[in-house]
């Protein structure tokens, strides 16, 4: 399964209860590669398999990227960038494994020790490769 597959079928797993989403829809204005409608809102979603902070913009949004070192790496070397966005979530993705962890950078950066920060990530990182 793609990380767009992946991704699309978690949402709406997660959603089941709640019914907030409307629909997951390809991005007609090119910004992102889906939107999230919802009533309150909408959510753009970038699918990057080499992590990159895209373009965004004060939306909430998810990236979703593949779990692998290299991306936890570039998270680790450009944290301050990712960490200026309140909303944002990025998901890192085996979706042969269907696993996965996810970080609001935001808010790690508030509850972490700046020190361990590295060695944290990777953590999260084996522990989702296991």
């Amino acid at each position: 399964m793609n990380l767009q597959d992946w991704i699309i079928r978690h949402l709406k797993q997660k959603d089941l209860f709640k019914k907030a989403i409307l629909e997951i829809v390809p991005d007609p204005e090119k910004k992102c590669d889906l939107v999230v409608k919802k009533a309150n809102g909408s959510q753009q979603i970038f699918i990057v398999p080499s992590l990159l902070l895209p373009n965004i913009s004060n939306l909430p949004v998810i990236i979703v990227t593949e779990n692998k070192i290299e991306n936890v790496d570039v998270l680790i070397k450009d944290w301050q960038s990712f960490v200026a966005h309140q909303n944002l979530w990025i998901y890192f993705v085996d979706s042969e494994k269907d696993k996965y962890w996810v970080i609001n950078p935001f808010t790690h950066e508030r509850i972490t020790e700046k020190a361990s920060l590295a060695l944290g990530l990777k953590t999260m990182f084996e522990t989702a490769n296991v």
